[in-house]
């Protein structure tokens, strides 16, 4: 599994911990490590032979755990229960997804490219979110 692979599955994690309130630390944490490795790129493979997967920026030990399960077999366990959640619970997080997406783009369509002023993550990094 490539870097950008990996980022997306952290990515997807971030997401999914967002909807439970005591996970917001935890969610914080994926979504900067799966950025992180979106833009550094870094080769998972080697790192994960040499134990350092710890050594990106913004991978803790529990993230470098889910790191290595993708490493190793290509799937996180971790994810796949967290997409077993229910039914109900996908829908209101799709439903806000989306309603942040459009509200970005009615104010791009009023502001123009200053809209990307407003975030901490890059222009990039904010699409990226939404793909």
């Amino acid at each position: 599994m490539n870097s950008k692979e990996a980022a997306t599955v952290l990515a997807e994690i971030a997401y999914r911990l967002r909807h439970f309130p005591e996970q917001g630390h935890r969610a914080r944490a994926f979504s900067r490590a799966a950025a992180n490795l979106s833009r550094l790129e870094p080769d998972l493979t080697g790192l994960r032979a040499r134990g350092g997967l710890e050594s990106i920026e913004g991978v803790g030990s529990g993230i470098a755990k889910v790191l290595a399960e993708l490493v190793d077999t290509g799937r996180s366990s971790y994810l796949e229960r967290l997409r077993g959640e229910p039914a109900d619970v996908r829908l209101i997080s799709a439903a806000d997804k989306l309603y942040n997406a459009r509200t970005i783009l009615e104010d791009y369509r009023v502001i123009g490219p200053e809209i990307w002023k407003r975030f901490k993550r890059s222009r990039d990094l904010q699409l990226w979110y939404f793909d």
